[in-house]
């Protein structure tokens, strides 16, 4: 099956584009947390906000407490945005390219299952060479990533 035609393979690469313009370093990071900084920022009290979320006072401090810990859940942190008119934008950004994720894990599994078997045949001194090893790793990562393998993630 071509590229083109490989479905799995398209997506990837789309995810690929749209996910390389995000970057944790274009996202600022708040020791107190987003929704203490941007409360502070438009002059809101704690108090006001709990009553927009019908909360108390002592529940938003609470939840600035739990957003800095990173034990906030992503439902609250939704609630506390639209109360302060704010969207809330959740990602995660792959470190490198999905497609690097992939060719480095197809090499790590094939690696892994090429030296097994490379093992199994020098316990009868049949092993193959260096060079027929890696072509073997070659073609096996190959296949293991064309396929979307299961043996890639278990």
């Amino acid at each position: 099956m071509s590229t083109l035609n490989n479905p799995a393979i398209l997506r990837r690469r789309q995810l690929d584009r749209s996910l390389s313009s995000i970057s944790p370093e274009n996202v600022p990071a708040f020791k107190r947390g987003y929704i203490r900084e941007l409360r502070d920022a438009l002059g809101l009290s704690s108090s006001s906000l709990g009553r927009k979320l019908s909360v108390t006072q002592p529940a938003i401090t609470q939840l600035e407490k739990s957003e800095s810990e990173g034990s906030i859940s992503l439902n609250t942190l939704r609630k506390v945005a639209e109360a302060m008119n704010c969207s809330l934008v959740y990602a995660l950004v792959p470190k490198t390219s999905l497609e690097s994720i992939l060719d480095d894990r197809a090499r790590k599994v094939a690696t892994e299952l090429i030296a097994s078997v490379d093992h199994s045949m020098a316990l009868e001194s049949q092993s193959t060479s260096v060079e027929e090893q890696e072509k073997q790793i070659a073609e096996l990562a190959d296949e293991l990533k064309r396929n979307l393998d299961k043996r890639l993630w278990d």
